[in-house]
């Protein structure tokens, strides 16, 4: 929501990703074959719930989905919880009206940090889903992100970041009260002045935040929302150490079909290439590490399968079969095939000119 509590162009179609992407999570976490017991979606900036202009925000979105799919919860013995924190006051009334009652919402009026810290030191089990406001990820201390938000492996992460507010305000220059805590979330994450210098446009701006959140992230995609129209640009960034919470973050904002937005995904096809010509070229490469190195640039398995084809085609790989797998047009590319023996291996051709 903006300044006047209203949801804006961008911002409903950031909330229509996250609806998808917690559609998804939560059809996962409830599969009996998930170890979790107790699945949270936490909001630490959860504002009021509904607009002043009637539309619905990601606290109502997810308690609605929830409610949709507790049913399967029960099937399996799991606990599933909406914690919602909301500092100012005013809107933090609004929001209580909004889910008052309800049985899996826990609400908190406290600062972000205080919020996160108590949480996290109250949870010692189960999975986490953040979602991090745009107003709010710069408010969030750097020992918080580093103790309790990354380096953890049972919690997945979507923060929507104003970017082209971020790159005009570094490199216009804004004043000292704009600038300081962009400046202090970027420092934190361990982005230089150098980095933001070297980065000739906004692109390449979202390109080194992903790169420097790869760092505690084992998987990292970002959706860019443009409306150029309104000269405004978001980057939703979604962080995992799991694979299938990358996969279905993919998955989600390939549905999106939005005709007054320009939308550019993360897919990386170039630095794929690279990463397996210089992986290949020391060792053989399994389809298990294919479909990882895959996410790791925001490829989906029919994206890596593409890519895999015109390489070889190309004859810039050789593909080996393994195990009797008997079948050549297949790369074996997915989640499916990682608890079992590798199926094929691919070593880039040294002898191809």
């Amino acid at each position: 929501m903006d300044k006047k509590n209203n949801i804006t162009d961008h911002s409903e179609e950031k909330l229509k990703i996250y609806k998808e992407y917690l559609r998804a999570y939560l059809e996962i976490m409830a599969l009996p074959v998930i170890k979790y017991k107790d699945i949270y979606v936490i909001e630490p900036f959860a504002g009021c719930g509904v607009s002043e202009n009637g539309k619905d925000g990601s606290t109502i979105i997810a308690k609605n989905l929830i409610y949709s799919k507790l049913a399967d919860f029960k099937k399996t013995e799991k606990n599933i919880h909406l914690l919602l924190n909301e500092l100012k006051k005013s809107n933090y009334d609004k929001l209580c009206k909004h889910v008052t009652g309800v049985p899996f919402v826990q609400t908190s009026n406290k600062d972000a940090d205080i919020f996160i810290n108590e949480t996290e030191q109250n949870i010692l089990s189960g999975h986490k889903l953040y979602f991090i406001d745009p107003h709010g990820y710069t408010q969030i201390q750097k020992d918080t992100y580093d103790n309790y938000i990354f380096n953890q492996t049972n919690k997945d992460i979507i923060i929507f970041i104003p970017i082209y507010q971020i790159y005009r305000f570094l490199k216009e220059g804004g004043t000292d009260v704009q600038l300081a805590p962009i400046k202090e979330f970027l420092t934190d994450i361990g982005i230089t002045a150098l980095d933001v210098k070297n980065s000739h446009d906004y692109k390449v701006f979202t390109e080194t935040i992903k790169r420097a959140l790869q760092k505690n992230n084992k998987y990292v995609s970002y959706y860019l929302i443009d409306n150029e129209k309104a000269n405004n640009h978001y980057a939703l960034f979604f962080m995992s150490n799991n694979h299938l919470g990358a996969e279905k973050f993919l998955e989600s904002i390939g549905k999106m079909k939005i005709p007054q937005m320009q939308l550019f995904p993360s897919k990386n096809e170039e630095e794929f290439i690279k990463m397996l010509e210089y992986i290949s070229k020391k060792q053989k490469v399994s389809n298990r590490s294919l479909y990882v190195i895959g996410l790791r640039n925001s490829l989906l398995p029919p994206d890596v399968k593409r890519v895999l084809e015109t390489l070889e085609t190309n004859k810039k790989i050789i593909v080996r079969e393994l195990n009797g797998s008997g079948n050549k047009n297949s790369f074996y590319i997915g989640s499916k095939y990682l608890g079992i023996p590798p199926k094929i291996e691919v070593v880039w051709n040294e002898h191809k000119n």
